[in-house]
Parts: C-alpha cells; structure tokens; sequence
C-alpha cells in the first residue's frame, strides 16, 4: 500500500475521532496539540488503526506516534 494511501485512511480515521469538525487535519497535524485528542480517544483510535491496516501496534511505540505523519510512517512500515 502506498503512503498517499495510508495517509488518506489515516486522515479519514482521525477525523472520525474529532470532536470539533472545524480542525483541519494534514500530514504534519499533531495529534495532542491540534487535535485536542485525549488518551482515551487516542486508544481508541491505535485500536482502529490495527483493524483497518490489519497490523499490531506495540504499546511501546505509541508514545512516539505524535504526529499523522508519524503513525503514516509507522503504518507504512509494518504494511512493508
């Protein structure tokens, strides 16, 4: 799968997620700061990410997952 790909499914599901629908989500959108987003909707969204892309996303690695960019990446790499 391509990154454009994953980034779009990414977006789409982070924006499922928002409370406000005027923010405006891009690749470099961070996910705390702009989003407002919290833990617990944050684990919700990982365990979205893992059903949709079908992969397993270690606990350890979700702290670094700060930015759409970051979990695309991160996505891309478990996908390949």
């Amino acid at each position: 799968m391509k990154n454009v790909d994953i980034e779009k499914k990414v977006i789409s599901i982070v924006e499922d997620f928002l409370e406000d629908e005027n923010v405006e989500i891009n690749r470099e959108s961070n996910l705390r700061v702009d989003t407002g987003i919290n833990s617990m909707v944050l684990i919700s969204m990982i365990l979205k990410f893992e059903d949709t892309f079908m992969i397993t996303i270690d606990d350890d690695d979700i702290p670094k997952m700060i930015t759409v960019n970051d979990i695309v990446t991160y996505i891309g790499k478990k996908l390949n």
